[in-house]
């Protein structure tokens, strides 16, 4: 799907981690096959405490609800972490915290991920004629709820649906599915509505038999495979009796997969405003203005949008969910001088959001005096409380196409560089254009650090730590989204999500030096601190895979025997070879490059990293790599060593759109910086001196090629795609 010709629809693929295919789906994307979706596991409350305590956990068959098996918690998420380390996927979804949440508002319409909530046809419903098989049920009849008699407004029948025995401590049992919800009692607290896989064996269930109430403890829950299942909906109290047992209404109606996006954010960096003292602050009066005509226009949306299905027009219509975010919150730190990964700037996050929440809800509120409520309001968790207008509000939504626009940051990320370059084609040439965050370039004038010199410095290096004479509150202020711990990025997605009903969009990331450990950190802090979901990218992940090709024992075998009849054959590579990495900088970043030989001093391969996993970029450099190492090792009456020298030859002075140094350090593309390198190796050059150590400057962060202007700016961010030097995005 497209918009425009160039807007690809974003896919997401998410399996609980209950599922007996689990352990496929969270390897799935190892081998590179799947590209068109980003995956999550679906973490239930049930794992993460039995991932906290060291124990196993069930796979549970989804069409028939029969445990198939038992998996150590741990291994499961290690493997996750292990997989998420090399390819940025999976993420983890908290399913359960979802659907507890005010992101699924209606859980009566639809849980997400969720079974039917429904009773057997042989329950016995209580009515005031007496006990009624469901199954006989029809709307408009009576039946018994905890406030007398009330009619049925709807019935609803599912097929083949997995049921589980519940026994109780009474003698009595029903048969209901994993959604069913009864009024549970716990640790003396007082009885509300649970879902049957929420419950535990020893929980108090209310009872009422013959108007008297009373309660009965849960002995048992085992699966009973499927059958033909019922639900019953009676508006006013929302409950009804099933052998006795106070349950709750919960039908599902598949409407939610038709519901629809409806956006919108705020750039929060225009709220700053300079006082008379010359300090920034927050005009939150005009944020709220600003916040209440939001969520008025998006509500207006809903209605003059044409839908391309009529179920979508109803479900949009009858929830009429509206995401009202944020943007420019990178730019708003800046300018208030405030560094991203500070307690400070948390704290900030806390109270912005708590503001946009409470002025929006506010708002539908008084939308729902003017309209009218959202009609599934009274199957909501709000149905209690004052009438909403909309079933959700607030929502921080990839920004990345709508801040290019608007010139502020995206989201609620830090940005990824402070400057960077564009190329205009025009009749005469190409005109290179540098590019500055306007914030950055507006205080480094106001204090007198700004330069073309450091602009040109910042635009090659990506970032300002590092730079010699750079001041150093600015690079403290001024970071890029890879000089920041993996720990504010989560911290900032928790801040932002307990005042947000939907979900947050956040990336994490990671620098290519970043562990395993490092990535079940976040996944377990992200837990902890309350979010809904996380997803990792941690840079350049994938490119371990370059180093794992090699030659298999078969192949090696086919190779002697070649060379044992006289045939010319390709030298097999032993097992293992030393060698020589070397880090250097290229017009599309950092490379590394190695040169490994065989016992005698011949080269024998060489390997070049550049760039993301899967990128082109990446794909580039392995070509190289493979070309020259295949050059090594086919047969030749020329030594390996001559050979090199040849290929260093071809690959000098290859020209570039983008060269990077000066004079005879100047380096004109990845292959004349290759050619370079492998010089070096050689001993053809010296090695160059005066370079910059390895962890004295900030690395640039590396794009992939655009396929619109062939730029090596190409980034990812917020789940998007999308070109900084002419705009061209996948998002």
């Amino acid at each position: 799907v497209k918009q425009g010709g160039t807007r690809r629809g974003a896919n997401m693929g998410i399996l609980k981690v209950d599922h007996p295919d689990i352990l496929e789906f969270i390897d799935c994307k190892l081998d590179g096959g799947i590209t068109n979706f980003n995956i999550s596991v679906a973490a239930t409350d049930a794992f993460m405490d039995a991932l906290a305590a060291g124990a196993e956990y069930d796979l549970v068959n989804p069409h028939s609800g029969q445990v198939v098996e038992r998996l150590s918690a741990r291994e499961v998420f290690e493997r996750i972490v292990r997989a998420a380390w090399r390819t940025g996927d999976p993420g983890m979804v908290f399913i359960d915290r979802i659907n507890a949440s005010p992101a699924n508002p209606t859980p009566e319409i639809g849980m997400v991920e969720a079974t039917n909530p429904c009773v057997t046809g042989d329950t016995m419903v209580a009515t005031p004629a007496g006990p009624r098989r469901v199954d006989g049920v029809r709307p408009g009849d009576l039946i018994t709820t905890v406030k007398g008699p009330r009619r049925v407004e709807r019935v609803e029948v599912y097929s083949d649906t997995p049921i589980f025995d519940v026994r109780f401590s009474d003698g009595g049992a029903v048969r209901a599915t994993a959604g069913h919800q009864f009024y549970v009692s716990r640790e003396g607290c007082g009885f509300a509505p649970l879902r049957l896989d929420r419950c535990k064996v020893g929980d108090e269930v209310q009872t009422l038999h013959a108007g008297v109430p009373g309660s009965a403890k849960i002995l048992g829950v085992e699966p009973a495979g499927t059958a033909t299942t019922y639900d019953l909906y009676e508006p006013e109290t929302d409950t009804w009796l099933t052998d006795g047992y106070v349950s709750r209404g919960c039908g599902e109606q598949p409407l939610l997969p038709n519901e629809a996006c409806n956006l919108g954010s705020l750039n929060v960096s225009k709220f700053a405003r300079r006082g008379e003292d010359g300090e920034w602050s927050i005009d939150w009066e005009e944020m709220e203005r600003v916040v209440r005509l939001g969520v008025r226009f998006l509500d207006d949306v809903i209605e003059m949008n044409p839908y391309p299905l009529p179920e979508i027009d109803a479900t949009v219509k009858a929830n009429r969910r509206i995401g009202l975010g944020i943007m420019g919150w990178a730019d708003l730190l800046f300018t208030l001088g405030i560094p991203y990964d500070s307690q400070e700037a948390i704290d900030l996050a806390d109270r912005l959001m708590a503001f946009v929440k409470e002025k929006s809800h506010d708002q539908s509120a008084k939308l729902a005096e003017e309209r009218g409520p959202f009609p599934n309001w009274s199957h909501s968790i709000y149905r209690n409380d004052r009438p909403m207008r909309n079933s959700t509000v607030t929502t921080i939504a990839p920004t990345g196409t709508i801040s290019m626009i608007a010139g502020c940051s995206s989201g609620v990320e830090p940005i990824f560089a402070l400057a960077f370059e564009h190329r205009v084609k025009q009749p005469d040439g190409e005109r290179v254009l540098t590019f500055v965050n306007e914030t950055f370039e507006r205080i480094a004038k106001e204090q007198g650090f700004y330069s073309d010199a450091l602009m040109q410095e910042i635009a090659r290096r990506g970032a300002l730590h590092g730079i010699p004479g750079a001041p150093e509150r600015a690079a403290r202020v001024f970071k890029t989204s890879h000089e920041i711990a993996f720990e504010w990025h989560v911290r900032h997605q928790a801040a932002f999500q307990r005042y947000t009903d939907n979900g947050v969009s956040k990336t994490i990331n990671l620098a290519n030096g970043a562990t395993e450990e490092d990535v079940a950190q976040a996944y377990r802090l992200a837990w902890e601190l309350g979010c809904l979901g996380i997803t990792v990218f941690r840079d350049g992940c994938k490119g371990e895979q370059v180093l794992n090709v090699g030659v298999g024992a078969k192949k090696e075998a086919q190779a002697a025997g070649a060379a044992a009849t006289g045939q010319a054959v390709i030298r097999p590579r032993p097992k293992s070879l030393t060698g020589s990495t070397y880090r250097t900088e290229t017009p599309i970043g950092t490379a590394f490059i190695t040169v490994n030989e065989t016992p005698d001093g011949e080269p024998f391969e060489v390997f070049v990293q550049v760039g993301k996993g899967g990128s082109d970029t990446m794909a580039v450099a392995e070509a190289l790599g493979r070309l020259i190492s295949l050059t090594l090792r086919l047969p030749s009456h020329l030594s390996a060593q001559r050979r090199l020298e040849e290929v260093i030859s071809q690959l000098t002075r290859i020209g570039g759109g983008q060269p990077t140094g000066f004079g005879p350090a100047k380096t004109l593309s990845l292959p004349d910086a290759l050619a370079r390198t492998l010089a070096e190796h050689t001993g053809q050059v010296k090695p160059a001196s005066g370079l910059p150590p390895g962890g004295g400057e900030a690395r640039k962060r590396i794009g992939d090629l655009c396929k619109e202007c062939g730029q090596a700016t190409f980034v990812y961010e917020e789940g998007c795609k999308k070109c900084l030097s002419c705009g061209f995005n996948e998002c």
